[in-house]
């Protein structure tokens, strides 16, 4: 899952579109739905909509995003620390993250990369 975003980009056709924080209730609508049958048994889904602190009548904290919908380490922490997260990938109990407090970012945003097929190198650039 991912989280309700932080607000929407006002430069954008969507943030007309997606300008309440309601207007994001199809994930949750599919998070917490039936599951597919088609869906393999080892795909666990998680409703992480509401973990960086949004809902359906608010916008999530700021803290956790790069930007409008792009998640920072704080937004991912908050994301990957969930319990059934941590239960699916089998992650042994430990000290509990304060998310809030981490002082890295992720970087990397400004570049475009591919990847060439022959010989395999990631090229990017800015």
């Amino acid at each position: 899952g991912y989280c309700i975003p932080r607000g929407n980009e006002s430069r954008s056709k969507r943030s007309a579109e997606c300008s309440e924080p309601s207007d994001y209730t199809a994930f949750q609508d599919f998070f917490l739905g039936e599951v597919p049958p088609t869906l393999p048994e080892s795909v666990k889904v998680v409703d992480s909509t509401t973990v960086c602190g949004g809902g359906n009548d608010s916008f999530s904290n700021p803290i956790y995003f790069q930007d409008a919908i792009h998640l920072n380490s704080k937004g991912y922490c908050e994301v990957f620390t969930q319990p059934d997260i941590q239960e699916h990938l089998s992650c042994e109990e430990g000290d509990t993250l304060d998310c809030p407090s981490l002082d890295f970012e992720l970087y990397g945003f400004n570049k475009h990369c591919s990847e060439d097929p022959d010989p395999p190198t990631t090229k990017c650039t800015d």
